[in-house]
Order: structure tokens, then C-alpha cells, then sequence
């Protein structure tokens, strides 16, 4: 965690907007005790006095890329490319409705009315493209009240004409879907998630593809969405920071 705060306040230093989402795993959960939001460690290191604690150093009023935030977990960095406008709303792990309210009475703002807005979620599209959470509150299975996939899709996201993308993980699995919202304009669900991925040790993999274990694993893939305004395309770019180790992939680039 400590190590988190570090390098998160390098990218602040430079005024590099950035985001946090927290997942289930950021919170406190035992056989005999439930997920608690108020036991994580995340507020324990990323406190909601931003100014002395999650940026440490940093003065927010320099920081003009930083929107706002509610409880700490959840925020909106803002960024443009040329006179085109983005933000990124980032929720915690199933968000409750008063942080549904909150997004919604940011993006009723005059001055956000042309923004292009990605949200950021922990978990959204799960393994097969369904929602994860199909009932309106949590999954059953973590016991954190907030909203699942499909509610926060039908609550929130398709009632914004200006959210054109989700992205989330949680789940293991790649996966792209495409729902309308009540505008009649896409909105783009991606999920990405590698952490079952087993090691590719020595490149030997059947038919390129690394059975499934969750420990020691994910072979540092992540994706990389590059956005191009003049085209209106978004195009997802797979790389792995351990491409060029002969250890997970042999002699072969995985990228």
C-alpha cells in the first residue's frame, strides 16, 4: 500500500491525470467476517483529506486535471486533446446510490455538458459478457451493497448521452460488448482481466494459450486504449511488461 501511494504521487508530481478504482480485494474479508468498505486499508492509505494523504505534498489547487472526489474511493479526473474534452469517473467496488447521485449531479454541470466521459469500475462485464451483479444490489456472494453491472448501467449509465465507454475487470476473462443507451448512441463495455492466466514458463504454452492459475500469474498483460478524436475510434493495444523475459515466453514477443 505504502509502495501504491509512492508511485501514484509520481504520475501527481508530473500532472499526469490519473484514476483509482478499487476492487473487492481492497477490502477486509475473512470466513466469519463480510467485505467492509469502512475496514479497508485503501482508506487507510488514500484517506478522503486528499491534500495531506493521498497526494502527499501535492497542492490540489495546482492540480486543474482533478475534478473531485466522495469518500476517497471515488473521483473524476478530467483531461483534453486539443478543444476535445474527456473525464473519467472512477467508482469503488459496487458503488452506492449516493455515489450514483453524486456522478449524476457532476455530469449535470453547464460545464461538463460537452465532455466525453469513460467510467471506470471494478466490476462491470463479467466472464461471458454478462453484468456482474445481475440483481439491483451487490453480488450475493461479496455482501457489499452498491450497485451491480446491470443496475448501474440502467440507473446511471444510459441515462448520460455523453458516456461512451466502461471499462472494468474483476472478472477473468477479455471481452467487449455494445448496449444503446436512451439516446439511441453505443456505449462501449470492455472488460480485461489476466490474473488466471498461468505462467508461460519457457514459452511453452498449448497453442499459445497458458492454462488457467491464479497464483503467481497474469504474466503482466494489460491493455492500453489510445483514443484518436479525428477519427472518433478508440483502438485497444495488448502488451505485457514481461514480453521480452525468456522465462514466461521463450524467444517469442507475446505483444
Amino acid at each position: 500500500w505504502a509502495d501504491s501511494v509512492y508511485a501514484m504521487n509520481k504520475l501527481a508530481e508530473a500532472s499526469i491525470p490519473f484514476s483509482i478504482a478499487t476492487g473487492n480485494h481492497d477490502y477486509v474479508s475473512t470466513p466469519t467476517l463480510l467485505p467492509s468498505r469502512s475496514k479497508s486499508k485503501f482508506t487507510t492509505y488514500y484517506t478522503d483529506d486528499l491534500l495531506k494523504s493521498y497526494f502527499k505534498g501535492s497542492d490540489l489547487a495546482d492540480m486543474k486535471w482533478f475534478g473531485g472526489y466522495k469518500y476517497g474511493a471515488n473521483s473524476y479526473p478530467t483531461f483534453s486533446v486539443g478543444n476535445i474534452h474527456f473525464m473519467v469517473l472512477a467508482f469503488e467496488f459496487y458503488p452506492r446510490k449516493d455515489v450514483i447521485a453524486w456522478a449524476d449531479s457532476i455530469l449535470k454541470k453547464p460545464e461538463y455538458a460537452d465532455y466525453h466521459v469513460i467510467v471506470e469500475t471494478h466490476a462491470y462485464i463479467c466472464s461471458g459478457g454478462g453484468y456482474c451483479g445481475q440483481q439491483k444490489q451487490a453480488s450475493t456472494h461479496y455482501q457489499v451493497q452498491g450497485l451491480g453491472g446491470k443496475a448501474l448501467f440502467e440507473e446511471f449509465i444510459q441515462r448520460h448521452s455523453n458516456i461512451f465507454l466502461v471499462v472494468g475487470g474483476h472478472s477473468t476473462d477479455s471481452e467487449y460488448k455494445s448496449h444503446n443507451n436512451l439516446f439511441g448512441t453505443p456505449v462501449h463495455e470492455v472488460l480485461v482481466d489476466y490474473q488466471s492466466e498461468a505462467p508461460c514458463q519457457g514459452g511453452k504454452c498449448d497453442n499459445g494459450t497458458c492454462a488457467s492459475n491464479e497464483v503467481n500469474s497474469g504474466n503482466g498483460w494489460f491493455r492500453r486504449l489510445e483514443i484518436d478524436p479525428k477519427t472518433g475510434k478508440v483502438t485497444g493495444y495488448t502488451h505485457s511488461v514481461v514480453g521480452k523475459s525468456e522465462y514466461f515466453y521463450g524467444t517469442n514477443n507475446p505483444e
